[in-house]
């Protein structure tokens, strides 16, 4: 029994091509990406409208607190 490869299961390459497609602005793979996965996909344009907010640490453990 080998390693499980990701292109072993149809699915996974389904939704890779899917990805794929709707990087490339089809319309289609981007509708069926947001009604069978619930995945969003973002243009370049819109990418860099979005601004990051840093979430603050706990001073004690050092992690990010997710408040």
């Amino acid at each position: 029994m080998g390693a499980f490869n990701a292109l072993d299961d149809p699915e996974k390459e389904y939704r890779r091509q899917l990805l794929m497609d709707a990087r490339k602005g089809k319309a289609v793979a981007k509708e069926e990406l947001e009604r069978e996965y619930h995945v969003r996909t973002y243009s370049a344009a819109e990418r860099a409208k979005l601004h990051y907010k840093a979430m603050p640490t706990n001073k004690r453990s050092g992690y990010q607190t997710g408040r």
